[in-house]
């Protein structure tokens, strides 16, 4: 379960001022997470442009000079690698006029580049043993450009030579960091360890000289499945005079590419737009980098261009320390001594920003950072109009004002006691304030945990996930967040490999995402969850798909838990996923019988008066049947036990899940012969690896509690203590009516120590009780 997903393109540029942006901009949108680039003494202002972007956490830019007697790329590549941080796991050795494009499928008319390209390297990558994957060029001519015209270079070349064009022999490599010695030219590594495939997943195969000898940097076959390397090498007739040829070769000392080299590389055989089909998508990065250059020009102190030339660098002068773009902020809510305004059972945060003049037409890119946990933060835009605040400052008609919308208001989760403000233009923030909150009411009412949407559909909300600004994508993860679920792949991986287990990790969709129109609020196009979805490997489930496709069966109205039908379509995909016939599968299932019911839910039950909705439940079938042990425990330190004398496969199935995983009971406990459930929401004790010893170990937790990370440092032996010690002597007294212990077949059961344990704590809390005369606090 290794995350192999983290990307950087290593390059050497020298004064691609002209294109660079949109070849940063384009290898963003295909899923780049990093940049390791080398200036190799650029005048047109490359270097200053790269310094712009260098401020935030996915770009590094050195200089890199041109020895006396070798050329500068292989020089470059090694002290850009050597630069990489331990958290990219692939690099690859690309040039500014080269492409990496992951192509779309037949008839696909639109795609998420960034989600093909990662389920690519996840495929390529998942095999330890692979070390890096050949990309063949796919050469572009200059569509018969003689000058340059305005656009995209993807927008602009739209003609490319045939497949078996000499030159798309060529290849250049992505290389797994950790199996890279070093690069032997620019086109082909050195390897620690490995072995080496083409885009397809074959073994490669070099390309030959007459003599027999391997061509390092040519390939036998020339591959353009699934991804391809588009490579843009002679661009109009103006820009290889004015560029290429000039410039000479970073890879090959005193070479210069001529007349003749354009004749022979401009070929035009065959139209393809499939790069220019992602050209919104550049654009739109392109606007994300210009926010980032403009405001790090501004807070410099650089002067702009009086006018845009070509032969003039962007940047003038020396750069000035960078000096604070507020103006004043204001917090209403809460008030100065922290008294909190309670609206919904949230806490009202709410108040204005006003940026200094230099700044004000950079208030739609504003962000107001919240934080009150270290790996996740709350970002809002200022998107409330306030002409009092415009007014305020002596500006004549405020409605036209750049600063209108310069007011905020969100909510947080009560009980929070303090909050971290910041500001955050481009990639630069600000500290501005610490709030101190102080709230009467410490819960929400019942009623205001539900959100009422379309059609009678009941959706959290209130919630101390803060489910509405996850799905609207303003509650995302931190670095220091991402890095824990890295750390927990990382480390499944390695437990599950280590103790011979099948891994999964099962993530439940959230109900407002495959309801989306119910809901009522469309959801971003990046939610903490997709940031999870792109360190997690391929043996990550999420089956939204699955469940938009049961529509209104995927979810009860009134409960914010799928159906039994949603259930078992899960439960037929991770089991297919493991190896498991789908036919068997569905044959298992095929005689399953439904009945209609009314149901509050755990939503509808909060309503007053109640809600409930008819739903239908499995008829045909009860897991209570293959039930052994079962402590009855509510959630954490909920141990059940399932074992089958039929199963489709002899298998043993840890799943250590939430309360989701009930609704998997009645069909995984059919298709495994033991299916052992612990309540951790995901968490991992290692000693119930060691002790129940399962083939499969399947990791469940729920999308909206994306924004915390799970361990696998967890105590399933502490949480049960500890939920034992929380319960009163009636919660007590349901459990034992609960609870399911079988006449055990063998001397030792599987549950043996966990059910001394459980009688061990409760009998703890029932003498505490007693000597307290009643419950104890």
């Amino acid at each position: 379960m290794e995350s192999l997903v983290k990307l950087a393109i290593a390059a050497i540029v020298k004064d691609e001022i002209d294109s660079l942006a949109e070849w940063i901009a384009f290898h963003r949108v295909i899923g780049a997470d990093y940049f390791l680039i080398a200036d190799n003494g650029s005048t047109d202002g490359t270097r200053e442009y790269l310094e712009s972007l260098s401020g935030g956490d996915w770009l590094q830019t050195i200089s890199v000079a041109t020895p006396p007697d070798r050329a500068p790329q292989l020089v470059a590549y090694r002290e850009l690698t050597a630069l990489c941080p331990e958290d990219v796991d692939l690099i690859a050795f690309i040039d500014a006029d080269e492409y990496i494009l992951p192509v779309p499928a037949a008839g696909e008319e639109t795609f998420d580049p960034r989600a093909r390209m990662h389920r690519w390297l996840e495929a390529r990558f998942g095999d330890g043993e692979v070390g890096a994957i050949a990309l063949n060029w796919c050469c572009f001519g200059s569509s018969g450009h003689r000058f340059r015209k305005e656009g995209l270079v993807i927008e602009r070349f739209q003609q490319r030579a045939r497949q078996g064009f000499g030159p798309n022999h060529h290849y250049k490599s992505i290389v797994r960091r950790t199996a890279l010695d070093r690069m032997q030219n620019p086109h082909h590594p050195g390897l620690t360890a490995g072995t080496m495939l083409n885009a397809k997943g074959k073994p490669f195969e070099y390309r030959l000289s007459r003599e027999g000898v391997l061509r390092r940097g040519l390939s036998e076959e020339i591959v353009w499945d699934e991804v391809r390397l588009n490579h843009y090498l002679v661009k109009s007739v103006e820009e290889f005079v004015l560029k290429k040829a000039r410039r000479g070769s970073a890879a090959t000392v005193g070479y210069t590419k001529t007349a003749v080299y354009f004749e022979r590389h401009d070929k035009n055989d065959e139209p393809c737009g499939m790069a220019a089909a992602l050209a919104p998508r550049v654009h739109d990065e392109l606007r994300r980098l210009e926010t980032i250059v403009e405001l790090d020009r501004r807070l410099a102190g650089v002067e702009a261009p009086a006018e845009p030339r070509k032969d003039r660098p962007f940047f003038q002068r020396k750069r000035a320390e960078p000096s604070s773009p507020v103006r004043r902020l204001v917090v209403d809510y809460p008030q100065e001594d922290g008294l909190a305004r309670i609206e919904g059972g949230q806490t009202l945060v709410q108040g204005w920003l006003f940026l200094t003049d230099e700044f004000a037409d950079f208030n739609p890119d504003a962000r107001l950072i919240a934080r009150w946990s270290p790996e996740f933060e709350l970002r809002q835009s200022l998107s409330k109009k306030r002409a009092d605040v415009v007014a305020h400052f002596g500006y004549e008609n405020p409605e036209d004002h750049p600063q209108l919308q310069c007011g905020f208001q969100f909510f947080l989760p009560l009980g929070i006691n303090h909050c971290e403000l910041e500001l955050e233009l481009g990639h630069q923030r600000w500290p501005l304030q610490t709030l101190k909150i102080r709230t009467e009411a410490q819960a929400p009412q019942e009623s205001e945990k539900v959100l009422i949407g379309k059609n009678d559909w009941l959706f959290l909300r209130a919630d101390t996930n803060l489910s509405l600004e996850q799905h609207r994508g303003n509650l995302l993860l931190t670095p220091a967040g991402l890095q824990s679920w890295r750390a927990y792949f990382h480390a499944l991986e390695a437990i599950a490999r280590t103790h011979e287990a099948e891994c999964r990790v099962l993530v439940t969709p959230s109900k407002e995402t495959v309801l989306e129109e119910a809901y009522g609020t469309p959801r971003a196009s990046r939610t903490a969850i997709d940031q999870i979805l792109q360190l997690a490997s391929g043996t990550t489930l999420y089956p939204v798909d699955v469940l938009k496709a049961l529509g209104d069966e995927s979810f009860y109205r009134t409960d914010t838990h799928w159906t039994h039908k949603a259930a078992m379509k899960t439960s037929v995909e991770l089991a297919v996923s493991l190896g498991i016939d789908r036919k068997a599968l569905e044959k298992r299932f095929e005689k399953d019988r439904y009945r209609e019911v009314s149901h509050k839910g755990d939503l509808g039950g909060k309503l007053e008066p109640p809600v409930l909705q008819p739903v239908e439940i499995l008829k045909s079938f009860s897991n209570q049947r293959l039930k052994v042990y079962d402590n009855a425990i509510p959630n954490f330190g909920r141990l059940a036990i399932f074992d089958n004398d039929d199963p489709l496969d002899d298998g043993v199935l840890l799943l250590c899940g939430a309360s989701s995983s009930a609704g998997l009971f009645n069909y995984l406990s059919r298709i495994f012969a033991r299916v052992i459930f612990v309540h951790t929401a995901g968490n991992l004790d290692v000693t119930l690896i060691e002790e129940f010893k399962p083939d499969f170990l399947i990791m469940q937790t729920t999308a909206r509690f994306a924004i915390r990370p799970p361990t696998t440092d967890f105590s399933f032996e502490t949480s049960l203590r500890q939920k034992i010690a929380s319960l009163d002597s009636e919660a007590l007294q349901k459990i034992e009516k609960k609870r399911v212990v079988a006449d055990a077949a063998t001397a030792n059961p599987p549950w043996e120590r966990w059910e001394n344990l459980y009688q061990r704590y409760a009998t703890e809390r029932h003498a505490q009780q007693h000597r307290h005369g009643g419950d104890a606090p």
